[in-house]
């Protein structure tokens, strides 16, 4: 078994460098110097079986790695692939040329001892040549030799051309597969070094595909969805192209937090250094909402949106909303009905002509009752306007008057009225109780609060007004949720208390979207996490639980 797996691992990492033949060297050592188009970056053996070790003892299965681990250790022991150091980091980078063709690709490998390792190719058949510190192996899957040298404690190897593998033109290891940048597995792209051949071509096949795009979207009859597709396509055609010409880095990265236990992914993108698409996001990352004080300290659930719309979205959204909007009055004979739709209907159009979407909502609790109380917002122009055509809704409709309760509180920032519904629907009112809802009107939003704190709640988020958004946010802390999902599985509740022990934020699960120098895509959750939904899979020999 042991050799098996040698020979499974062994192969790929030396057919790794082969595979290098897409990325075969045909440059100058003066263009070898250029920053690489792509980089991947893998942490050291000991420190990725560090993170698989933290996350087995959390969920309890520290037994079930240590064959794992008995693997690895003859991976790089006396049965595997001798000389390699199971302390440093692992990497590749290379270059896209201006033909394709003459792209250029390195790949690291950690070394501790060279004649361990030059022994171990002996034992696969495979003898390196060498001369003047470059090593050759011709091997049989790969149509060009490949070439290593050693130096600063890695194995460097390329095919085709020792020439991207000459000391001179070699990265620093410390800075370039820094821990910083490596995390457990990250993987970059820079857009600002691809030839600008390969630009042109791209460029060219995305003009293609816009054109066949707007063809096809003309052939809509309907002229709102025409437009729409019309204005769908030429955005995206111009978004990938303005990243192709403006574009800096795109990365990707991986890792285990140890001292949060935070299992992380994260993506980030920017733009070049004082381009439109640079200045672009750091506008959209500047950009204040209603949203952004939502999340209270006792929440269980919050989502939150704060971003606005391209220009010609924003402008179809509106022409789509007044077209409706006429239609609709169009096939109204109510007199009445059409002066209070018409009233309503500009009410709402400075919301959806301003192109922002300013949304969020916390789902806050349990309390000492068991029950929630959740707040949300709207970033809502002419909040007030609306607030004033409800008033007079009410006063002329006797029905309203029976459900609508005005002015239940008021502080100098926002209005709040009352509307009873009776009885609330089952599955509201055993989260929040037999509450009323409240709805607040201030300048600038609107806002919704439910459970026995729902007027403290939006007085609050009133006062605060617009704070710091991100883009797109979204949390969960799931012992807190438990209590709604387990009507559905009533394992859960003793799940989360044997995996979260009553630990403050063990049990977070977070999504973040933000903007500024660069666009970010961050996701997390802790180990805890992991441990609970492994309480929740039934054990061998035991039937799963079916909802009913």
């Amino acid at each position: 078994m042991i050799k098996s797996f040698t020979r499974f691992v062994a192969g790929p990492v030396i057919l790794g460098v082969a595979a290098l033949a897409f990325f075969a060297p045909g440059t100058s050592r003066a263009q070898n110097a250029v920053k690489p188009t792509f980089v991947i970056r893998v942490a050291s053996i000991d420190t990725l079986m560090g993170h698989i070790f933290q996350v087995a003892k959390a969920i309890g299965r520290e037994g079930e790695v240590q064959l794992a681990e008995a693997l690895l250790k003859n991976f790089t022991g006396g049965g595997g692939i001798e000389g390699l150091d199971t302390k440093k980091p692992w990497g590749m980078y290379g270059k896209i040329g201006p033909g394709g063709i003459d792209s250029e690709g390195v790949l690291l490998l950690p070394i501790s001892d060279q004649k361990k390792f030059l022994a171990f190719l002996e034992k696969l058949g495979q003898k390196a040549e060498e001369k003047k510190g470059i090593y050759t192996l011709n091997i049989d899957q790969s149509p060009f030799p490949l070439f290593f040298r050693f130096e600063k404690g890695y194995l460097w190897g390329t095919i085709r051309d020792e020439k991207s593998i000459d000391p001179a033109t070699l990265p620093a290891t410390e800075e370039f597969l820094a821990a910083s940048k490596t995390g457990a597995m990250s993987l970059t792209f820079d857009f600002s070094s691809i030839p600008d051949e390969i630009k042109k071509m791209v460029v060219g096949q995305i003009e293609v595909a816009m054109g066949q795009a707007k063809e096809k979207a003309n052939s809509e009859k309907n002229p709102i969805k025409r437009k729409g597709q019309l204005v769908g396509a030429e955005a995206a055609g111009k978004t990938i192209v303005q990243v192709m010409n403006e574009g800096g880095e795109l990365a990707l990265k991986m890792d285990l937090e140890k001292a949060t236990n935070d299992l992380v992914m994260e993506l980030s993108f920017s733009g070049k250094p004082g381009s439109l698409l640079a200045k672009d996001m750091a506008s959209m990352g500047s950009r204040k909402g209603v949203s952004g004080g939502l999340v209270g300290p006792d929440s269980a659930y919050y989502l939150g949106m704060n971003f606005g719309l391209s220009e010609s979205f924003a402008k179809l959204m509106s022409e789509s909303y007044n077209q409706g909007v006429a239609d609709a009055l169009a096939n109204e004979t109510d007199e009445k009905k059409k002066e209070w739709g018409l009233k309503l209907s500009e009410a709402f159009r400075k919301l959806v002509s301003s192109g922002v979407v300013d949304y969020g909502a916390d789902i806050r609790g349990p309390g000492a009752n068991g029950k929630y109380n959740i707040i949300a917002a709207v970033g809502f122009p002419d909040a007030r306007k609306l607030e004033s055509v409800i008033r007079e809704l009410r006063n002329e409709v006797p029905e309203l008057a029976q459900v609508i309760q005005l002015d239940v509180a008021k502080t100098e920032k926002v209005t709040i009225h009352r509307i009873a519904v009776e009885p609330l629907p089952k599955e509201i009112s055993d989260l929040v109780g037999n509450t009323p809802i409240l709805v607040g009107f201030s300048d600038e939003a609107l806002y919704f609060g439910l459970g026995s704190e729902g007027q403290k709640n939006i007085e609050k988020q009133a006062e605060m007004g617009k704070t710091a958004a991100p883009l797109f946010a979204f949390d969960m802390h799931l012992g807190n949720m438990v209590n709604i999902f387990s009507k559905t599985d009533p394992k859960m509740i003793a799940a989360a208390k044997k995996a979260f022990d009553g630990k403050s934020g063990s049990d977070l699960i977070e999504v973040k979207v933000a903007s500024g120098e660069k666009l970010v895509v961050r996701a997390s959750m802790r180990t805890q996490v992991i441990a609970f939904f492994s309480l929740l899979v039934p054990k061998q020999g035991e039937e799963p639980k079916r909802d009913q």
